[in-house]
């Protein structure tokens, strides 16, 4: 067992991997395009996953635009202060994970890239940036079916791997991770009616609708585990339920009030953040949104598979079913009882 920052920085992301942040930030581009490309940069870390190609389809699409948005913001000179909803639990397929729904290294690589990323927009930039992020595991708990003290346990890890990530780089408040539960528990009344509402004007809609039913399809898919359900039937309605509760909960979360302080003290001055690049993601690309790539050369959200560290030192997100035919040796910390991530062994088969 070992400490998370008892290995280094260089032991997560190589030196070579940490120079492509630095050819950019050195770069002659003007200002907006060096932001831009480190927020969207993959410097080389995990290993490359073939769908990536529609994310760099997604990236280019965005690109000229956020160069736009930022060097506007730049222009007033303005903090850069983004908004993201992030970090979940994971599904409970079988193969995936078995079970294991804590975070993990894929989590921790994150925060330190996106640590390192902020690093440099701050040293470039003098008003500074930011970035909050809500994490979700408290609010869709019950979809996950754990129980708010172990999805209060979750969300202080991630609170953890960022602190970690903070010493590991040299950077503090950079990147801020809130509970999205306790968050908007200032206008919980008024947050519950939002939500409510969105989901009557979704099931009145047969446009809306579809888009209900392509989310549970995913759900039902790559998520669920069929063997918790009595039949399929059940299943599916289980699958409907998240679908629409979690696009009226991104429906209300765009229309809210700013509150006092915390997650969404400001809100309406937030540069809206896009972590998913998938076609049928419920969150429309709308005007004051910009692309970040949370862990670069991952084809999905860190939360979906577990992390093997490979023999040649780069990283690679896989299923729990592909760790146990490697016979990947699991890795654990101090602070945490269960694994951190898995790691390929000489007479492991290659992935």
């Amino acid at each position: 067992m070992f400490s998370i920052e008892e290995f280094g920085l260089d032991y997560y992301i190589p030196v070579s991997c940490q120079e492509e942040y630095k050819k950019i930030a050195n770069g002659t581009l003007p200002l907006e395009d060096k932001i831009v490309q480190l927020l969207t940069l993959n410097p080389g870390f995990m290993v490359k996953s073939p769908a990536i190609t529609d994310e760099e389809n997604f990236k280019k699409l965005k690109y000229k635009s956020s160069v736009s948005f930022i060097k506007e913001r730049i222009s007033q000179q303005k903090k850069l202060e983004f908004f993201s909803l992030s970090f979940n639990v994971k599904p409970h397929m079988k193969d995936i994970t078995n079970g294991l729904v804590f975070p993990d290294v894929a989590d921790f690589l994150t925060l330190l890239h996106l640590n390192i990323v902020f690093s440099h927009i701050n040293k470039l930039y003098s008003p500074g940036a930011v970035l909050r992020i809500g994490s979700q595991y408290n609010y869709f708990r019950k979809f996950s079916r754990i129980s708010q003290e172990t999805a209060i346990e979750m969300h202080q890890i991630s609170l953890k791997f960022n602190s970690a990530a903070e010493k590991l780089v040299g950077t503090k408040n950079l990147i801020a991770i809130y509970d999205v539960y306790e968050a908007v528990e200032p206008v919980k009344k008024e947050f519950y009616l939002k939500v409510e509402g969105a989901k009557f004007d979704f099931l009145n809609d047969n446009n809306n609708l579809s888009e209900i039913r392509r989310g549970a399809e995913y759900y039902m898919n790559f998520v669920v585990d069929p063997d918790y359900f009595p039949n399929k039937e059940a299943a599916w309605n289980f699958c409907m339920y998240h679908a629409l509760d979690s696009a009226a909960y991104k429906t209300a979360v765009l229309s809210m009030f700013n509150t006092p302080s915390g997650l969404f003290e400001r809100y309406n001055e937030l540069i809206q953040v896009e972590t998913r690049f998938q076609s049928g993601s419920n969150l429309k690309e709308h005007i004051n949104s910009i692309y970040i790539a949370f862990l670069p050369g991952a084809s999905t959200f860190s939360f979906n598979r577990l992390t093997i560290k490979k023999q040649c030192g780069l990283w690679e997100l896989t299923t729990y079913k592909k760790i146990i035919q490697t016979k990947a040796k699991e890795v654990f910390i101090k602070q945490l009882s269960h694994p951190f991530f898995f790691e390929e062994i000489s007479n492991g088969q290659s992935i």
